[in-house]
């Protein structure tokens, strides 16, 4: 319907609205210095560009922003380089970038977010050396170490439960020991 409407009637007032305040946040994001401090654009000066300079301003900034996604984020997160200095600054974000918390942009925030998580990640489990780099793997790492020892607290329920084909590699993923006679039993005190 309201694809119907736009063909009918053009631009919409929500949609007119919606495109304008896009603009305007776009035209907020350029600056004629590497400082930040001089706008490449006034208001008066996004108001006035004729649809396609908007466009192409928007073009521009689409292109710029993608470098940004959320999984670049990640893997940066896991980087050794990022990594090294968040271990540094413990967990207080204004030692890592300097300013609160509050003056972060929205990149600033995720990459702490996701550094942080995986910070508590690697410390809280064995996350073998060779996914160490990939956050995918990682957390991919994480889901079926938490769904093993779910499974195993259910089969549980009523005292010890043997691992059939468990090596002592797999004890050591789920952080249990391994039984001393070899023959993988588990108990639920060692979950």
């Amino acid at each position: 319907m309201e694809e119907k409407r736009s063909a009918s009637f053009g631009l919409i007032d929500d949609k007119y609205a919606a495109q304008k305040m896009q603009f305007y946040y776009v035209g907020l994001s350029f600056y004629r210095d590497r400082g930040l401090t001089n706008r490449m654009f006034s208001q008066r000066d996004v108001d006035q560009m004729d649809e396609d300079e908007s466009y192409d301003l928007l073009s521009l900034y689409i292109d710029f922003i993608t470098r940004f996604d959320l999984d670049i984020i990640k893997r940066i997160s896991v980087a050794s380089f990022f990594v090294n200095s968040l271990y540094l600054c413990g967990e207080d974000p204004s030692r890592f970038f300097g300013k609160p918390v509050v003056d972060l942009t929205f990149y600033q925030t995720n990459l702490l977010s996701y550094g942080l998580y995986f910070k508590n990640v690697m410390s809280g489990e064995k996350v073998p050396e060779a996914i160490r780099d990939d956050p995918d793997k990682i957390e991919e790492f994480m889901n079926r170490t938490k769904a093993s020892k779910e499974a195993l607290r259910t089969n549980l329920e009523g005292g010890s439960t043997g691992i059939v084909g468990a090596t002592s590699e797999d004890f050591e993923v789920l952080g249990l020991p391994e039984d001393k006679t070899g023959r993988h039993m588990v108990k639920p005190s060692m979950i």
